[in-house]
């Protein structure tokens, strides 16, 4: 297990099988410890915050500090999943997470709230139903449903979740729509707005696919007026799909209007529609608005809308964004000047949002929220002290039977002014000392196992903690009554076996709780029968390279560590294959506009079958060569023929002997 910036406990993993991959994650704060299984995503790990001065104050705990009233906020990616950074946004809380910039709405209550929601025409909140209706299914019919705070942004992210019910695909009627209206006046004005930009998506014939034909209007005196369109979007709704929905993803960003389709069954290669707009606009107002037309006349629903404030410094274009690179990485995102109050700690907050775009979902996003505290100026005094250290995890220890581990547990402090925001802890064999470990921030747990020590037998050693308040002033330092190792029975424990295997050989690294030494054991069985030389030299993280094997072959091997007190650790078995030649795709990054194909190339000549998939675990295109061939092209469309979208994407490559790599790809324009 790993610490994250002493906060948070965590197995880093991921899986390059189509549709992403699980883990355990064992998270702690505030005294907490819970265990959870969840999908790898990316984290958001850490945050600064900008001081008047335009310097930046870092975040090690959960709280951070600034004397600006107006400051931005710098957080921290680290992308861990392997997966495309799909989408970053923010919002912000000015009454300790009451209210929030953003909006996020399911419509599941049985009642609108009218201080958020009203209807107005035909529209309507249909009791026992989830959603809100926008029209009744009877010619002619059309109603609005407006956001009633209004909102004040220029750059935004926004989902919405929609729905027809009862089309009739035979039957052309291009009035009948739904529409996403941005306006830019004061007060709502009805089915068209007076000033801003609407997205509409009319229903056509089945001459056309029987599709929703997206169109970008510009507003202007109550008129439309024709942005960009595109006559390729949208999937087919039949009449028997009564509750068909589909996932709208609208940006607006620096003067540029994107909008993505993602609903389920929708083709790939579609859904795409962009213009540039006034880079002056700023939203004041959000409502929809759905029409039924006079011979097809299906109802229009709202089911759920999520807005928040854009990150502007992250790099975009035509839905790509900065892709996993095979390592783990740490990007960053910059708000804008954020409009924070004065007032105890936990009145502002700030919280950063990731979502995938291939999850058509609403409320899967994944968060992390720092509260941002203005009142460090006015904060002199220090914190208290930790009042009682405790050696070990729970009740208070005099020794332990491991030299190469101390734990330590400890009472609250408090700060009535700006708050506890993190402890610090140190080591030493001398009380108050901070020489074995150095101090270090703990973030807001009030508990540390610190490892990797060599700690000498019968020597008594001493955890000292103290805590820091938001203003950055920390308190006295208080150290525990010590504990001291007794003769270590316990081996190492082994974690985070990896294997890169070639057509030759193998390295094989693994981690130890405590320095020890490394060895491998292997063979075609479990017996094994060969072993590596004993590495004596005692590491925590180890790494054995394998030589001499045959490619294409299968090896069991298992792992060994001793530490300085020759307790030995054995990991459980394990099998790796080698390879052959190697199984590769090129070029890639591959670009669509050149006209040329992608190549997969196998292991040898006995065939090869490629399957391709969205990141997300759909199948776009299944291609194969016959035996007697190695290599096979893609045209970079699906399997309607349709040309695929840029992005990324996931190739499972398979030769006919059995050799099989699953690899990204990457599509550009």
């Amino acid at each position: 297990m790993t610490p994250v910036n002493g906060i948070a406990e965590t197995s880093i993993c991921s899986n390059d099988t189509p549709g992403g991959g699980n883990c355990t994650v064992t998270v702690s704060g505030n005294g907490a410890i819970a265990s959870a299984n969840i999908d790898v995503v990316d984290y958001w790990h850490d945050m600064k915050v900008q001081n008047q001065n335009s310097s930046w104050s870092n975040a090690t705990g959960d709280v951070v500090v600034t004397d600006s009233a107006t400051p931005k906020c710098i957080a921290m990616l680290e992308n861990i999943s392997g997966l495309s950074v799909d989408t970053e946004g923010y919002e912000y809380s000015t009454d300790g997470g009451l209210n929030w910039s953003g909006i996020t709405e399911d419509f599941n209550s049985e009642a609108l709230d009218p201080a958020r929601w009203r209807v107005h025409g035909d529209a309507s909140k249909v009791t026992g139903k989830k959603g809100v209706r926008l029209n009744t299914s009877a010619a002619n019919k059309h109603g609005e449903l407006e956001y009633a705070p209004g909102m004040d942004l220029k750059n935004f992210r926004m989902r919405t979740v929609y729905g027809a019910k009862n089309v009739i695909q035979s039957i052309s009627d291009v009035n009948t729509e739904f529409n996403i209206n941005f306006y830019t006046q004061d007060d709502y004005s009805g089915y068209i707005p007076d000033e801003g930009y609407q997205v509409s998506l009319q229903f056509v014939s089945n001459a056309d696919g029987g599709k929703w034909k997206p169109k970008l209007y510009q507003l202007s005196g109550g008129a439309r007026v024709l942005v960009s369109s595109s006559t390729n979007l949208g999937e087919q709704l039949f009449k028997e799909t009564d509750n068909w929905t589909q996932t709208v993803d609208i940006f607006v960003h620096d003067g540029i209007f994107e909008m993505f389709l993602d609903g389920p069954g929708y083709k790939s290669g579609g859904g795409y529609l962009t213009a540039n707009i006034n880079p002056n606009y700023s939203l004041k107002g959000l409502s929809y608005s759905g029409k039924s037309g006079t011979t097809n006349i299906p109802e229009t629903w709202v089911y759920g809308v999520k807005v928040y404030n854009y990150l502007p410094t992250m790099a975009y274009s035509g839905g790509t964004y900065p892709t996993y690179d095979g390592y783990i990485s740490t990007q960053t995102r910059t708000t804008d000047n954020i409009p924070f109050t004065s007032g105890p700690v936990g009145t502002n907050q700030v919280r950063f949002i990731h979502y995938s775009m291939g999850d058509a979902e609403l409320g899967s996003e994944r968060t992390r929220t720092f509260v941002v505290n203005l009142n460090a100026v006015n904060d002199t005094t220090d914190p208290s002290t930790a009042v009682t250290v405790r050696d070990g995890l729970n009740q208070d220890i005099s020794e332990t039977n491991t030299s190469s581990q101390l734990s330590a547990n400890w009472d609250s402090a408090t700060d009535a002014e700006s708050g506890i925001a993190r402890y610090w802890f140190a080591v030493s064999a001398t009380p108050g000392g901070s020489d074995i470990v150095p101090w270090t921030s703990n973030g807001t747990r009030r508990y540390v196992t610190t490892r990797g020590l060599q700690l000498s037998v019968g020597t008594t050693y001493y955890i000292s903690v103290k805590a820091e308040n938001g203003s950055g002033a920390q308190g006295a330092a208080v150290n525990s009554n010590g504990q001291f190792p007794t003769v270590d029975l316990y081996p190492p424990e082994i974690t985070g076996v990896t294997v890169a295997a070639n057509p030759s050989g193998a390295v094989i690294k693994w981690d130890t709780d405590e320095q020890s030494t490394s060895q491998v054991d292997y063979g075609l069985t479990d017996a094994y029968g060969t072993s590596t030389d004993e590495d004596t030299d005692r590491v925590i993280s180890h790494s054995v390279t394998i030589s001499g094997l045959q490619p294409n072959t299968v090896y069991h091997y298992r792992v060994r560590s001793k530490d300085a007190s020759l307790n030995e650790g054995l990991s459980a078995d394990g099998t790796f294959s080698t390879t052959g030649a190697e199984i590769k795709a090129y070029p890639n990054p591959h670009s669509i506009a050149s006209g040329n194909p992608l190549t997969f190339v196998g292991t040898d000549n006995s065939g090869l079958e490629v399957m391709i998939f969205t990141v997300s675990g759909r199948l776009v295109k299944k291609i194969s060569a016959p035996n007697g061939s190695s290599s096979v092209t893609w045209n970079g469309k699906n399997e309607d023929n349709e040309r695929v979208r840029p992005g990324l994407y996931l190739a499972k490559i398979t030769s006919g002997s059995g050799a099989t790599r699953i690899c990204k790809i990457a599509l550009t324009k």
